[in-house]
């Protein structure tokens, strides 16, 4: 299907002209939305039929547009109006609807005596017969040709109709052709979604509206087509059913209901104002706790010794629609078993520098003879990241150097070891081993039982062999990296890691879905870019992109704590 335009420099007038609903196209839904656009950003609609009667297809399609542009375009074409500055009152910005029809062998509509109606005002009845709305059009013209025997059409009548409508200024002032043009490219740009092909084409709604239907209901959203780009959520007015397996039912504050408000609440073990140690010595004694922003406390599970009320007497349960991509648990969380986690990880943080001290003394007594020792090293000899209580220290099993995790990420075989399994080495090494061009850069490693060896990474190279030597590595450092890499391993998976996904809030985006970061979309990894959790919006990012720490009160973080750039910038907004 195609749209064709023509100036017209005696008139001054731009003329679109389409194939109509004859219009060949793989989908007709499609086809029709195109023309509901054309109709409703013109000043004049001309629909021409050759059918003996008006048939209600023309009366259906031209009820559609009338809705089409009150309900979906009338919005975006007043923004373009304002935008380029034209002036004139919105009202009037309707078109005029002429239909053109042309028949052989019937009589056109003409106004009769008897029934003292004209043929405008039997259109409009014909509308109204069938509940069709027309409200849209600023005017409604009617002009009937009969050709008998074979006459061509007689256009005059039709060319007089549309010159005098374009001389009435009254109905709408000229525009400049590239306020035209803009004002179809906003409504292509805003309604361009995809429409499946089965949809009924008489449903005409679905060509503007969202397209995206609750997971639990299956009831479409109501909201006009990429509503989504604006930060518009997605809504429904229709009632949702309750789904088992998506618990989508969520507590709201019923004395906030009955003052005209809408306030999420939820079961949390510590009150908003009580310190973490005080908070869970009244959960002990006293049971959880329901609080509301406006109304403070509104319910403890054991506030008295007997006699409770149940949460049921203090709020009200609504069921929610859940929108594929979303999180309806994101809305409201406990925060208090993460603060403990935390609250542990910051005293064991305090513990685990003389710990690891230790650590890297023993590891120094069981290390191979090249390896350089731990105690001369505080820096990444490659990325020169500075180590610390947060990052561990890696030895290349290849050239001995010592290097972060990162830079220590690929595994492969050292032909100078005893051993044929892909051991950890640093980029550089693992670059010269896959070429074969390490044949005698570890000749001179057994000399450093000798001596100090340099910590200067960048003099490693093939330069100082001097005679190939096949190292062991002693059978104590072979039994720590295999407890640490296999009885390590499991105690985290099955130990660890419950923990922690136990405790992490319901907003929180789970770690298994945070493959990169939110806001720089840099992978992450343990060193630089290790994942953290924005506090209010609950997204996986890296410590670049959450430099900040800010008090989150609707969140329950009381005291500062990280947050990404982008709540960042939001919140000083």
């Amino acid at each position: 299907m195609g749209v064709w335009s023509a100036l017209d420099e005696n008139h001054r007038t731009l003329v679109l002209d389409t194939e109509g609903r004859l219009g060949l196209s793989q989908n007709d839904n499609i086809r029709n939305r195109l023309l509901l656009k054309i109709l409703c950003i013109s000043d004049i609609v001309i629909f021409r039929t050759r059918a003996a009667k008006l048939p209600n297809d023309m009366f259906q399609f031209l009820s559609d547009a009338s809705n089409a542009f009150h309900k979906y375009f009338r919005k975006e074409l007043e923004n373009v109006m304002k935008s380029c500055n034209v002036d004139g009152p919105m009202s009037t910005m309707g078109p005029t609807l002429i239909v053109f029809h042309e028949t052989n062998h019937t009589e056109v509509l003409r106004g009769h005596f008897q029934c003292q109606k004209t043929a405008v005002e039997q259109l409009k009845e014909r509308f109204e017969k069938m509940k069709l709305s027309y409200d849209a059009y600023s005017s409604i013209e009617y002009v009937g040709i009969q050709s008998v025997g074979g006459k061509q059409t007689d256009f005059s009548e039709i060319k007089a109709t549309i010159t005098s409508t374009l001389e009435n200024n009254k109905i709408r002032s000229p525009r400049r052709l590239s306020t035209i043009f803009k004002a179809l490219q906003a409504l292509n740009e805003k309604f361009n979604h995809a429409i499946p092909p089965e949809m009924p084409s008489t449903l005409p709604d679905d060509f503007f509206t969202c397209c995206v239907k609750c997971v639990s209901c299956g009831i479409k959203c109501s909201m006009a087509a990429n509503h989504q780009k604006e930060n518009i959520p997605h809504q429904c007015e229709e009632q949702c059913l309750y789904n088992r397996g998506l618990d989508n039912e969520i507590l709201k504050c019923l004395q906030c209901h009955r003052e005209g408000r809408d306030t999420i609440v939820y079961a949390k073990l510590t009150a908003a104002n009580d310190n973490l140690v005080q908070g869970i010595v009244k959960t002990v004694w006293s049971g959880f706790i329901i609080e509301c922003s406006h109304h403070g406390e509104i319910y403890r599970s054991r506030k008295y010794w007997y006699g409770n009320n149940e949460p049921k007497d203090v709020t009200r349960v609504e069921v929610i629609h859940v929108w594929p991509g979303e999180d309806h648990n994101r809305l409201g969380s406990d925060v208090t078993p993460r603060k403990i986690i935390e609250a542990i990880s910051s005293a064991g943080s305090y513990l685990s520098s003389s710990t690891k001290v230790i650590t890297e003394t023993v590891a120094d007594q069981i290390a191979p003879s090249y390896w350089i020792p731990n105690k001369d090293v505080q820096e990444c000899s490659s990325c020169k990241l500075q180590f610390g209580s947060n990052y561990s220290k890696h030895h290349c099993r290849a050239c001995g150097h010592i290097f972060c995790d990162t830079c220590t990420k690929n595994r492969a075989i050292v032909p100078l070891l005893d051993t044929k399994k892909a051991e950890r080495v640093c980029d550089n090494c693992y670059h010269e081993l896959q070429s074969q061009t390490l044949s005698s850069i570890f000749q001179n490693n057994h000399l450093n039982t000798q001596q100090t060896p340099s910590i200067d990474y960048g003099a490693s190279n093939t330069s100082d062999v001097t005679s190939p030597n096949v190292h062991n590595i002693p059978m104590s450092r072979r039994f720590l990296e295999l407890f640490k890499d296999n009885v390590g391993t499991v105690i985290y998976n099955y130990l660890v890691e419950p923990i922690k996904e136990s405790t992490r809030p319901n907003y929180w985006r789970r770690d298994s879905e945070c493959r990169a970061c939110f806001i720089c979309q840099h992978e992450f990894d343990n060193t630089t870019y290790r994942l953290h959790h924005c506090r209010k919006c609950g997204e996986g990012v890296c410590d670049m992109c959450s430099p900040n720490k800010r008090a989150i009160p609707e969140r329950d973080w009381l005291t500062p704590e990280r947050i990404c750039k982008s709540c960042d910038k939001t919140m000083n907004e």
